[in-house]
């Protein structure tokens, strides 16, 4: 019997040169310095890695005009001024290079109202030497307005352990952002959550009430937890969760590309506002 034999024919082309524009993320959180970080962008067929843009401009305007005065901190691409940014405010940006000018705006979310009803230790199982730290909380929403929320765990975590010349413990830390667990279905179980170390919210099933939520996080190796409760305007709940949808699917030749939400104008990337609550936890050895 003779077979056919397949033939395959090899075609070779040459992507042109995407045009490189600023990449910028600038998340303004309240009470902390006004600024953000510039890039460049990188060809996707290319192998550099990520290139911080060092002579650029960045000004951003309050809702009166009032200017803010911008340093570059070398060599990292970032622009902050001494100024913090005000809860409720509004903020427009452009930011000048020789990739061109660029352009945004965000608004100041108000203050979380978070209700801590409880939180402590306990252990992961008999007979382990895991503990968790759980954390009841509840969120009072505002009404009639759209509410976005993320929540995110960060913990500095135990990197090295040296022993000094003196026979002592000289231990060094990291900080990690830690997965979160929770019951609460209704709220994160939903088409927009897809990394378990930052649950994001929206008030659709709770707008003007208060949702009753429930947290642990693993503290292995963990000597200080910082546990965030963010208000967050919606374009930064555009930008996380198809950001995290794109990294959960990156390795699915099977799965269609997510474009990650962008609001720069004449570039990529984010400009967003935020107001968050910390509640932090220490271990005491």
């Amino acid at each position: 019997m003779l077979l056919p034999l397949a033939c395959t024919k090899v075609v070779e082309f040459e992507l042109p040169p995407a045009p490189q524009q600023n990449a910028l993320n600038v998340i303004l959180t309240a009470d902390s310095f006004i600024g953000g970080f510039a890039y460049q962008t990188l060809s996707p067929t290319g192998s550099d890695s990520v290139k911080f843009i060092t002579e650029g401009s960045m000004v951003i305007k309050d809702e009166d005009g009032n200017t803010q005065a911008f340093q570059l901190n070398n060599p990292k691409g970032s622009y902050f001024s001494s100024n913090r940014v005000k809860q409720g405010e509004c903020y427009s940006m452009n930011f000048t290079s020789s990739l061109g000018v660029s352009s945004s705006n965000a608004c100041i979310p108000a203050h979380p109202k978070v209700i801590i009803i409880d939180s402590g230790l306990r252990v992961r199982q008999a007979g382990s030497a895991d503990t968790l730290f759980f954390i009841n909380i509840g969120i009072e929403d505002s009404a009639n307005i759209s509410n976005f929320y993320r929540i995110t765990c960060e913990a500095d975590v135990v990197d090295k352990i040296n022993i000094n010349p003196f026979g002592q413990n000289d231990t060094t830390y990291r900080k990690v952002n830690l997965s979160i667990n929770s019951n609460n279905l209704l709220y994160f179980v939903n088409e927009y959550n897809f990394d378990n170390r930052a649950l994001l919210l929206k008030d659709d099933n709770f707008d003007g009430q208060i949702a009753y939520l429930n947290f642990t996080v693993s503290t292995s190796r963990s000597k200080s937890l910082q546990f965030y409760v963010d208000a967050i305007d919606e374009n930064l709940f555009n930008y996380h969760s198809t950001a995290a949808a794109q990294f959960a699917v990156q390795t699915d030749p099977n799965a269609h590309y997510i474009n990650v939400y962008n609001n720069i104008n004449n570039g990529y990337g984010i400009m967003g506002g935020r107001n968050r609550v910390l509640i932090k936890w220490l271990r005491h050895w």
